[in-house]
């Protein structure tokens, strides 16, 4: 999925630098796949980052426009959940949701 979303993310004629941030597990699993495609296609600067934090799922940061787009499971899970109503949290995740507004 991240050879696609960059390969979708600009033009080839562009020239973009980015930080991918991964976990560890992705982290290993990339490095050799990276060197061989990704960084050949890539008409930009990437740098590979080992992100703790991320469970699954990955980060592009994009470096001179000092943002980021995130494809984290949790990321995505905690921007749904923020368009729902308490009681459909409750019955989806089966747990009490205080601090969700209706």
């Amino acid at each position: 999925m991240i050879s696609i979303v960059l390969q979708l993310w600009a033009p080839a004629d562009a020239r973009l630098d980015l930080d991918l941030l991964v976990s560890p597990e992705e982290g290993r699993q990339l490095r050799g796949f990276f060197e061989q495609r990704i960084k050949k296609e890539w008409t930009g600067e990437i740098e590979i980052i080992v992100d703790k934090k991320i469970n699954s799922g990955f980060k592009i940061n994009m470096k001179k426009e000092h943002y980021y787009v995130s494809f984290c499971d949790e990321d995505f899970e905690a921007f749904f959940k923020s368009y729902l109503r308490k009681k459909t949290v409750d019955w989806i995740y089966g747990i009490k949701q205080d601090d969700h507004e209706d």
